[in-house]
Parts: C-alpha cells; structure tokens; sequence
C-alpha cells in the first residue's frame, strides 16, 4: 500500500492532454442532500457503481494509509466525468446509475477527510483521472492509464483513498484514520452479484439455512438449501428484469432486494405468507436520500406485487 501511495503521488505529473477544474462548492450542495448513515456508505455507492456498469470483480485493498477500490466494469471517459459534476451542479440527474452513485461516493468519501482522493479509469490506450487534494478537484485525460502496483490487470476503475496522516498519539496506539468499511460490507453488500475480494481474500456468500420448499427464478425447483449461483433474470410484465429465490420456511420469512448489488430488507406485505422468503436481484430502483432504503415508487410497488404473485403461484404448486 505505501508502495501505491507513492505512485498515485505522481498523477499530478502525467501526461495529460487536458485538465477540467472542478468546482466542489457547487457540487457540494447538492451532494449533501445525501445523507449518507456513516462516511463509510460511500463504499457502498461504489458497490453500486460496479454492478450497474456490468463489473464481474471488485477487489478492495485497505492498509493503514488508505484503500483501493478496484472493479472491472464499464470505463468511465472524461466527457462522462466532466457531465457528471456539471449535472450534479445543476440538480440534475447523471446520465447513467453508475455515474450518480460515483458522484454519491465521492462526495462520501470526503466526509472522512483524505488527504488524497484519487479516481482512475481507462486502459492502456486512454483515461481519465479526477483527483481531489482538500478542496482543488481536477478532471484529467491522460494519453495512457499508467499500471499500478498490487492492482488486479483486468481492473478498469480505481478508486484510491489516502487517509489523512495519524496523529502521533494515534500511531503509538497502532490506529488510523480509516473508516468501518469491512463491516459496512458485510452488512450490506455480500449478496453482491459481482464477485467482492477483501484484501485479496474472496468474501463468503451469507449461509440461509434450509428452506421447506424454493423456486430459482429460471423455471428450476427443488427442496434444498439455498445456494446462490449467478445473476439469472426472470422478465416480467410489470416489474421490469430480476432474478433471485423465492420459497417458504419453517420460521420467519424474509424478503430481501438486492439493488445493484446492495442489500435491501423489505417489510413482508401483510397479503403475503409470513413465513415467505424471498431474495431477488435487480438494479435501478430509487433510494432515498440516506441510501438505506428504497423509495415507494411504482417500480417498487411492481416488484412486490411481483415476487407476492410468484410465491402464489410457488405456493399452489407445491
């Protein structure tokens, strides 16, 4: 990590092609309306971020000086990045999920007060790079994305966090100034479509237990435990693309959403079987303004009333 540190040190000195200045102060009033529940809910914007631009992989390194987030999704160009931050100034919406949820995380992220924010993405052809030092924030396209050492070689975004330095009581108690990501993702994110690897370590899927009977969304039953085995989709009239387990238990049932790759718990409809399970994978669904719960629009309304159809129909079945 120290090693990385160094090297991200340098951006400032790449051959850039040209150089678009942020103003955070704009920016920043809008942001703030997303009142994040802890500075460290910005990890799980970029968990967002990854699986709606198509990632396969996120690996996220911490040591004591910082964290890298890396993940193998769609690269971000520096118009993208440009229109972001000039859409966030006027209160409008980003182009595209992922580009809000960066934007979401940006802005997160420097409520732990870095001492370097540093955003990558590109390949060895081209890239882009936002770099935030206190409050000057600047958009670079650079001619050649540089390789970083200890990052993973299909990585096509990094997202880099220098911590600001420990003060000198803090480094005799061995601490840092780094945030409660690991548990922010254990919480919230395990059920991740795209791959999580945490210091290079793969993050267990959650055990469920035994379920008394369960539908997997591509047409397939069977009475077993329950065992998470890719992003299939299940299209459906009214509730858009999803996929996921639907099923019944012995205890209390459960129903989750995953939305691009973040845990939702959803209150059981009082229509619906208590003892129902449910755990479905979509994307694109509005938060609210905390990121911790999902917005009660019609898009929501129809997944309910999807998945409350689906165990109906499981349930007749069985």
């Amino acid at each position: 990590m120290r090693r990385l540190l160094d090297e991200f040190a340098q951006v400032g000195r790449l051959d850039s092609e040209g150089t678009f200045t942020v103003d955070l102060s704009k920016a920043q009033d809008k942001l703030q309306m997303y009142r994040l529940e802890s500075p460290s809910s910005y990890l799980l914007s970029l968990v967002a971020a990854a699986n709606s631009s198509g990632a396969r992989h996120l690996w996220i390194n911490q040591g004591p000086d910082g964290i890298l987030v890396c993940h193998d999704g769609e690269i971000v160009s520096t118009e993208e990045l440009q229109d972001l931050f000039s859409r966030i100034s006027a209160g409008a919406a980003a182009s595209k999920t992922y580009l809000t949820e960066l934007g979401i995380a940006i802005q997160g992220a420097r409520a732990l007060s870095p001492e370097r924010l540093v955003f990558e993405s590109g390949d060895r052809d081209s890239g882009t790079l936002f770099i935030l030092n206190g409050e000057d924030a600047r958009i670079l396209n650079i001619k050649e994305l540089p390789p970083r050492q200890g990052v993973h070689v299909s990585a096509t975004n990094r997202f880099y966090l220098h911590y600001q330095r420990p003060s000198i009581f803090q480094r005799l108690l061995g601490q840092s100034n780094g945030g409660s990501e690991e548990p922010m993702l254990r919480r919230f994110a395990l059920f991740s479509p795209c791959r999580l690897f945490w210091n290079n370590v793969p993050m267990p899927v959650p055990p469920l237990g035994g379920w008394d009977i369960c539908e997997r969304l591509d047409g397939e039953s069977r009475m077993a435990k329950i065992e998470l085995v890719g992003n299939r989709r299940l299209t459906t009239d009214n509730a858009g693309s999803f996929s996921g387990y639907l099923g019944f238990g012995k205890t209390k049932g459960v129903w989750l959403i995953i939305n691009d790759g973040v845990r939702y718990q959803v209150e059981i409809p009082s229509t619906a079987a208590p003892n129902s399970r449910a755990i479905v994978f979509t994307g694109g669904l509005k938060k609210d303004l905390s990121g911790q719960k999902l917005i009660d629009d019609i898009h929501y309304q129809n997944l309910i009333s999807a998945i409350k159809a689906g165990l109906d129909s499981l349930r007749s079945r069985a």
